[in-house]
């Protein structure tokens, strides 16, 4: 949703170069604008005021805070683009949701996972009838071990495809259809 695709020092992303490749998107679409929520924060969060959002999510641009690619250069201008959305979402009473760190929480905060996760699998574990929450717990000694031990934590999604079962019968000769 941010676009400003080459905005401040961003670099270019898997999406960026896909997108830009043509016949790759349909109507050669591009996320290069998408709904401009990089030079529209006080109007993002203005709307999600109104609404009476309490939580919202949303992703990072690892190209836009690390636009080589490397933590060698740590884009300044993005990450204060970053910094200000979440101080805007927090003023609003507004709490932002990273579902990366979810799993990652551990790592890089306290070497164990988060209160909310801990309490939600704990309810489904002891609701399917299991004696305890399915979810590790880690000793103190664990947690001094767990965390910081990052080098590097990448995260891939490529496309996402709604299926659903589709009756073809025996009119279209086709691969789907013989399944």
């Amino acid at each position: 949703i941010e676009g400003a695709w080459r905005a401040d020092g961003k670099g270019l992303s898997i999406w960026d170069t896909f997108s830009h490749t043509p016949l790759k998107v349909g109507n050669d679409d591009t996320g290069d604008i998408a709904c401009d929520s990089y030079h529209k924060i006080d109007e993002d969060l203005a709307i999600l005021k109104q609404l009476k959002v309490n939580h919202y999510r949303f992703s990072l641009s690892w190209s836009r805070i690390l636009p080589k690619g490397t933590t060698r250069y740590v884009n300044d201008v993005g990450l204060n683009y970053y910094i200000k959305f979440i101080d805007g979402l927090l003023a609003a009473n507004i709490k932002p949701q990273f579902y990366g760190g979810w799993f990652a929480y551990p790592i890089f905060k306290n070497g164990d996972y988060n209160e909310v996760m801990k309490a939600r699998v704990r309810e489904k574990s002891l609701a399917q009838g299991l004696p305890k929450s399915r979810l590790p717990e880690f000793t103190e000694s664990e947690k001094q071990r767990i965390k910081g031990t990052y080098d590097y934590m990448g995260f891939n999604h490529y496309t996402t495809v709604l299926a659903f079962n589709v009756n073809f019968g025996n009119a279209i000769p086709m691969y789907d259809a013989d399944r």
